[in-house]
C-alpha cells in the first residue's frame, strides 16, 4: 500500500491553489457552513430524538443519568458538567511523538500522544452512552468488518472493529465531553506545530478571508479534503465507540482525506489485552508500533497516513474514536459509511436553500451513498449475494464499484498523490553555485581550515555587517538555501551582552538551574514538566524560562517576561552598534522594513547525539522572505559551540565563534549540535535575534511563531505596532540610535477580578497573565513607554531594581519623640511617588 505523506499533500494543495478560478483572498470558516452543531442543536433544546418514527430523547436520558443501575448519579452528573468549565481537567502531557519518515531528518509531525486526556468520570460517561445507544438504538451499533466497509470481496484477515456510533448523540447527552475532545486536539495541534498546516493553508488559498465570498460546489465538496483550519473551526465526521471483540486486527487503512484529525482515547490500559499494538506507516513504509497509555489520546492525521491495529491475542482492547473534518457536525442517522465531503456540502447547499437555520430540522435527506457511490445496504446485500452465489457454487455477482475496488486495491487514493519537487542540480544558476574562483586562489589564508571546521568553508575575518553565502567543504558548493549566511558582528556587541547577562545574574540563574536543581528551594526550582516559570533577575526585570522536555539534554531558554524587559535588550543590541546588522541584512534581503520579532537567550548544559537527528528543524518556512534569525554566540566553553546547518538534503555541524553571527532564514535548517559542557559544571549561551518584515499579509503568520512569554503568541496588535520600526524603506531615517519606539497600543484587562488575582501575574503566566496585561504591567502604558525608551535612547536609563533604590533613597528617615522621658516613638514617613 502506498502511504499519503504530509509533504505530498501540501504539494497537492499547492496544485489546487494554483487554479485560476479560486478566489486570491481565504478565511477560515465560509459562513453559509453555519455552526458546528446546526443539524442536531434542535434535538438539545426541544428533547426530542425521533429514529423510525419513535422519540427516544427521554428513554436515552434515563438510561443516561437516571433510574437504571449503572447510570451516572446526580453528583456524578454535576461534577461531569462542571469538569470542563472548571477546568477540572487532567494535567495533560505528551507522550508518545511519531515524525513522518525517520530518516529525514526533518520529518514533519504526524502524531501525538497527549496523556491524562480524559478523566475517568469522562471516561464512564462515554461508555454509558455507549451502552444506552446499543440497548435503545441497536441500529447504531454493527460489526464492521473491513472488507465490507471497502466494498471488497470478503477478506478476514483485513480485520475490523465493533462500533457504536455516538454522533450526535454525545453533543446532545455530554456536550462538555465534546469541549474535551477539541481541547485536546487544541493541544497536540499547539505541540505538533499544525499551524504550519493551517497558515500553509490560508497562504495557498484554501481558506477564506472573507466569510461571505461565494464558494463553488467544487470548492465546497473538496474544502475538507483540501484544507485544514484551527480545531476549533472543525466539526465531528464520526464519533464511535470501538471495541475488538469479533475481530483480531485491523488491517492498514486510511480515515480518507475528509478527515483533518483523528482522536482515539484509550479507554483501556497496556496491560489490558495482548498485541493490539497501535501503529502508523510514514512516508517510507516504515511504521512505528506503540500502545497507548489509558486515559491517554492519540492525536493524528488520519486522513492522510495509514494506520492499523496489530494482531489482539487477548484481553479488552477499548477506544473512543472520532473524527474531525471541515464541516458541521454529521446528523443524525448517518456513520462513516456515508459521510464525505459530497454528501455534506450538498445537504448543507440544500438545507440552506430550504431555509434551514440553527435550532430546526433540516426537511432535507442527507444522502445514503457511500464513497463508492451506492449505498451502505446496497453493499451488504451484494456481499450476501456474493456468499449465497459461493455457497451455490454459481458465478459471483459484478462488483458494485470496479474502478473503486482497483483504486484500493493498488493503493492509488490520492488525488494530490504527485511527486515532490526536485531541486536537483538547478537550484542554483552555474555562477552561483561554487564558491568563486577568487576565493578558492587563497584558501589556507581565507577560511579555517579543515581541522576547525571540517564541513563548512567559514570566512577567518569578517568585518561588521560584512556577509558570506555558506559553502560545503567538500565539493565548494553553495549549500541550496538562499538565506543562510555567515555575518561579522560589530565587537561592542559581544561585550554589551556579556556585561548585561553577567549583571543581572542570568548566567547564574541558568547554572543553578541546571546544576543545583535539588537544592533549589520550591519557589526556585523549575521542572522538566513545567511549561514556563516567571523569574525576577537582579535588575528587577521579570523573565520568563522554558526547558524544552527533548531526552538527551539539557536546554534553558531566558527570555524577557514583559516589554520593559524586552526593550532593555533592544537597549544592548543599541549599544552594541546592531544597526550594522540589521542595515546589512536589509539590504541582502531587499526588506521594506526591519523590526525585531524577538530576542532569546538560550543556555546548554549536553546535547547526546539523536541518530535520527530530531532536532534540526526551521523556524517559520511560511513567512520564507520576510523573517530571519541572526545567531550571536555570547559564551562558549571548552570544546566549542558547534549548530546543525544544511538543506533538505544534508546537515552537518559549523562552530559557533565570537563577533560572528550565522543569519537563518525561515526555512533554513538548523538544530543543536552534540555537546557536553557537565565535567566542569559549565554551559554555552547563545543569543537568537528574530528579525521580521511585517506586513499585512504576513503580519499574523509571524504573531503566530513563538517560543517565549513575550512577546505573546499572536498578538497581532504588537506586531503591526512594531512595523518598520528599526528600518524602513519609506522613512530611511529609522534605526536603533534614532529610535522612536513602537506606535501607540491600548492596554486593557479582559478579566474583572485582574487587580483582587494580581499574584497570579507571577503563578499563572500562560492563563492569567495574559488576561490581565494591565494589571500584570504585561505592556508598558504608553506615557510610560515613550519616557522609559527616551532614556534608554538617550544612555540615562536605570533598570527597575535601580529605580526602586533612588525611590528608597528619597524617603525620609523615620521622626523619632522621646515622650515623658520614655522611649523614643518612632513615625515613618511615606514616600510619594
Amino acid at each position: 500500500m502506498k502511504t499519503v505523506s504530509f509533504s505530498t499533500l501540501l504539494g497537492g494543495i499547492t496544485t489546487v491553489s494554483a487554479n485560476a478560478s479560486l478566489p486570491p483572498e481565504y478565511h477560515a470558516r465560509p459562513s453559509y457552513i453555519g455552526p458546528r452543531d446546526r443539524f442536531w442543536r434542535h434535538h438539545k433544546e426541544t428533547k426530542t430524538l425521533i429514529v423510525d418514527g419513535v422519540d427516544n430523547y427521554q428513554t436515552i436520558w434515563d438510561c443516561l443519568y437516571e433510574t437504571e443501575e449503572g447510570a451516572l448519579s446526580k453528583e456524578e452528573a454535576t461534577q461531569l458538567e462542571t469538569m470542563f468549565q472548571e477546568q477540572v481537567e487532567p494535567g495533560r502531557g505528551i507522550g508518545q511523538r511519531i515524525v513522518d519518515n525517520k530518516q529525514d531528518r526533518w520529518g514533519n509531525v504526524i502524531l501525538v500522544e497527549v496523556t491524562q486526556a480524559m478523566a475517568p468520570l469522562q471516561v464512564k460517561a462515554v461508555q454509558r452512552l455507549a451502552h444506552c445507544v446499543r440497548t435503545y438504538l441497536p441500529q447504531y451499533f454493527e460489526v464492521r468488518a473491513m472488507y465490507k466497509e471497502f466494498n471488497m470481496e470478503e477478506d478476514e484477515g483485513l480485520g475490523g472493529n465493533t462500533p457504536t456510533h455516538l454522533m450526535p448523540f454525545l453533543g446532545i447527552y455530554l456536550p462538555t465531553i465534546v469541549d474535551t475532545i477539541l481541547s485536546t486536539v487544541r493541544f497536540a495541534y499547539d505541540h505538533a506545530g499544525w499551524q504550519g498546516i493551517t497558515i500553509r493553508d490560508k497562504i495557498l488559498g484554501n481558506l477564506q478571508t472573507d466569510p461571505d465570498a461565494p464558494v463553488s460546489k467544487q470548492q465546497g465538496r473538496r474544502r475538507s479534503s483540501t484544507a485544514i483550519p484551527l480545531p476549533e473551526e472543525l466539526g465531528f465526521r464520526a464519533s464511535e465507540h470501538l471495541t475488538y471483540d469479533d475481530f483480531p486486527n485491523l488491517d492498514a487503512h486510511f480515515d480518507g482525506q475528509d478527515t483533518a484529525y483523528t482522536v482515539n482515547f484509550a479507554l483501556s490500559g497496556p496491560e489490558d489485552y495482548q498485541g493490539g499494538y497501535l501503529y502508523v506507516v510514514d512516508n517510507e513504509g516504515e511504521k512505528t508500533f506503540f500502545k497507548p497509555a489509558k486515559y491517554s489520546a492519540v492525536v493524528f492525521l488520519g486522513g492522510f497516513y495509514y494506520h492499523g491495529v496489530t494482531q489482539i491475542s487477548g484481553g479488552h482492547r477499548e477506544m473512543f474514536s472520532n473524527e474531525l473534518w471541515f464541516n458541521p457536525d454529521l446528523p443524525l442517522g448517518n456513520t462513516l459509511w456515508n459521510s464525505n465531503g459530497d454528501n455534506m456540502d450538498d445537504y448543507i447547499r440544500a438545507c440552506n436553500k430550504a431555509g434551514h437555520v440553527p435550532g430546526e430540522p433540516c426537511s432535507v435527506s442527507f444522502s445514503k451513498a457511500t464513497q463508492h457511490g451506492v449505498s451502505r445496504e446496497a453493499i451488504l446485500e451484494h456481499l450476501d449475494d456474493v456468499e449465497k452465489a459461493k455457497q451455490q457454487g454459481a458465478p459471483p455477482p459484478p462488483p458494485l464499484s470496479k474502478e473503486q475496488h482497483e483504486q484500493w486495491d493498488s493503493g492509488d487514493y490520492s488525488e494530490s498523490d504527485e511527486d515532490e519537487e526536485e531541486w536537483g542540480e538547478d537550484y542554483w544558476e552555474p555562477e552561483e553555485r561554487y564558491l568563486p574562483d577568487f576565493f578558492q586562489s587563497d584558501m589556507d589564508k581565507l577560511f579555517f581550515n579543515d581541522t576547525e571546521e571540517p564541513h563548512f568553508l567559514v570566512p577567518r575575518k569578517l568585518e561588521p555587517g560584512q556577509h558570506l553565502p555558506i559553502f560545503w567543504r567538500d565539493n565548494m558548493e553553495r549549500i541550496k538555501d538562499d538565506e543562510a549566511y555567515v555575518i561579522g558582528l560589530p565587537p561592542e556587541l559581544h561585550q554589551e551582552f556579556t556585561k548585561y547577562v553577567e549583571g543581572n545574574g542570568m548566567l547564574e540563574l541558568a547554572k543553578r538551574l541546571i546544576y543545583e536543581h535539588d537544592s533549589l528551594s520550591e519557589e526556585e526550582r523549575f521542572d522538566h514538566n513545567q511549561e514556563n516559570k516567571i523569574y525576577t533577575l537582579k535588575d528587577g526585570q521579570t523573565w520568563g524560562t522554558m526547558r524544552p522536555k527533548w531526552a538527551g539534554m539539557d536546554m534553558i531558554w531566558i527570555d524577557p517576561g514583559d516589554e520593559e524587559c524586552f526593550e532593555s535588550l533592544v537597549n544592548v543590541l543599541r549599544k552594541g552598534n546592531f544597526d550594522v546588522v540589521l542595515e546589512s541584512v536589509a539590504e541582502l534581503f531587499d526588506l521594506d522594513g526591519v523590526m525585531i520579532q524577538g530576542i532569546g537567550p538560550i543556555f546548554l548544559s549536553h546535547f547526546d547525539h539523536d541518530p535520527e537527528y530530531n532536532q534540526i528543524h526551521h523556524d517559520l518556512i511560511e513567512a520564507k522572505g520576510a523573517f530571519y534569525n541572526v545567531i550571536v554566540p555570547i559564551y562558549i566553553p571548552e570544546g566549542g559551540a558547534p549548530l546543525y546547518l544544511g538543506d533538505d538534503e544534508r546537515a552537518s555541524p559549523i562552530q559557533m565563534r565570537y563577533n560572528r553571527g550565522i543569519v537563518q532564514g525561515a526555512g533554513t535548517r538548523h538544530g543543536t549540535g552534540e555537546c557536553d559542557y557537565r565535567p566542569q559544571k559549565d554551559v554555552r549561551l547563545s543569543v537568537a535575534i528574530y528579525l521580521a518584515d511585517v506586513n499585512d499579509e504576513n503580519v499574523e503568520i509571524v504573531a503566530s511563531d513563538s517560543t517565549s512569554l513575550w512577546p505573546t503568541q499572536g498578538d497581532t496588535h504588537w506586531f503591526r505596532a512594531q512595523k518598520g520600526r528599526f528600518l524602513s524603506r519609506e522613512d530611511p531615517s529609522r534605526s536603533l540610535k534614532t529610535d522612536q519606539g513602537r506606535v501607540p497600543i491600548n492596554v486593557q484587562d479582559t478579566r474583572p477580578d485582574c487587580v483582587e488575582q494580581k499574584e497570579l501575574c507571577v503563578n499563572d503566566p500562560d492563563g492569567f497573565r495574559l488576561d490581565c496585561p494591565k494589571t500584570c504591567e504585561l505592556y508598558l502604558e504608553d506615557e510610560k513607554y515613550y519616557s522609559t525608551l527616551k532614556d534608554m535612547v538617550d544612555g540615562k536609563y536605570q533598570d527597575k531594581k535601580a529605580r526602586r533604590e533612588a525611590e528608597l533613597k528619597d524617603v525620609p528617615a523615620p521622626t523619632c519623640v522621646a515622650k515623658d522621658g520614655g522611649q523614643p516613638t518612632c513615625e515613618e514617613a511615606t514616600a510619594t511617588a
